[in-house]
């Protein structure tokens, strides 16, 4: 999906954003943020997030990524305009679900 709103200049991500799931009592929450260095189809990118871990935190799991960058979208006249944030697919962890919302 990546490619496809890059190809068509809807989203030129610029930072990944997850949080971790920590099983613990009372709950705990941990979030993590990276800047984009490279496509996002690139096949070492999950081994990277893995690698982000809490320390302390073996068992803690990625949660939904949010990928944030800046993009075009189109006025009601139909001229591009540049915009920044565009836009934020949501991309759930172990599921093929994507959802955007536009902020």
């Amino acid at each position: 999906m990546s490619a496809v709103l890059r190809e068509h200049d809807l989203l030129e991500a610029s930072a990944l954003d997850w949080g971790w799931f920590i099983s613990s009592p009372g709950g705990m929450a941990a979030t993590t943020r990276i800047p984009v260095q490279g496509p996002l189809d690139d096949p070492e990118l999950p081994l990277r997030l893995r690698s982000m871990r809490p320390a302390g935190f073996a068992g803690a799991e990625a949660g939904d990524i949010l990928v944030s960058g800046s993009g075009i979208w189109l006025d009601a006249d139909g001229k591009p305009r540049q915009s920044r944030p565009v836009g934020f697919p949501d991309v759930e962890v172990g599921a093929i679900a994507v959802s955007g919302t536009e902020k």
